[in-house]
């Protein structure tokens, strides 16, 4: 799956985010965004996703539009939030289940178990969301992202 950029620009009113940005990346590449607070990196991102829309021009993922593509596309692509979006008063492994659901994840169940041994939760996934840890909680939401089995994977503050 390869992802391309060119001329990318987002301006909020006369306050440019991102700027005449210019990439392709390919199959198999790891790459990170880099910069100061305010540089544009998410907002890069929501326009990746097709969650904002550049004020210039063109985002296309496997030569495809992210703001005209519905689910097809979208379900090839795992995405942990800034602000990663957890439900405290449910059980890890409820909320894992809610999230396959959406995704209508086949075999559910082994794939829940599957990705919560991958990010280190077993033993603690029937707890309730709001007992775990910050660290916990974020391995619980890369486990969400991770669960669709997704094509693209695309974390925002990773470090977190």
């Amino acid at each position: 799956m390869f992802i391309e950029a060119k001329n990318l620009s987002k301006s909020y009113g006369n306050q440019p985010a991102v700027q005449d940005l210019n990439f392709r990346l390919e199959v198999g590449q790891i790459v990170g965004f880099l910069g100061p607070n305010g540089a544009g990196k998410s907002t890069t991102l929501k326009m990746l996703l097709g969650l904002i829309q550049p004020s210039s021009g063109s985002v296309t993922i496997e030569g495809k539009d992210p703001q005209e593509q519905e689910i097809a596309l979208k379900k090839q692509i795992g995405y942990l939030a800034e602000n990663n979006p957890l439900y405290p008063e449910m059980y890890v492994r409820e909320f894992l289940a809610f999230i396959g659901k959406i995704h209508q994840i086949p075999q559910l169940e082994a794939r829940i178990q599957e990705v919560i041994e991958w990010v280190g939760l077993a033993g603690r996934e029937n707890s309730k969301v709001r007992t775990y840890s910050h660290g916990m909680r974020a391995r619980l939401a890369l486990a969400q992202a991770l669960l669709p089995n997704p094509e693209l994977l695309i974390l925002d503050e990773p470090s977190d």
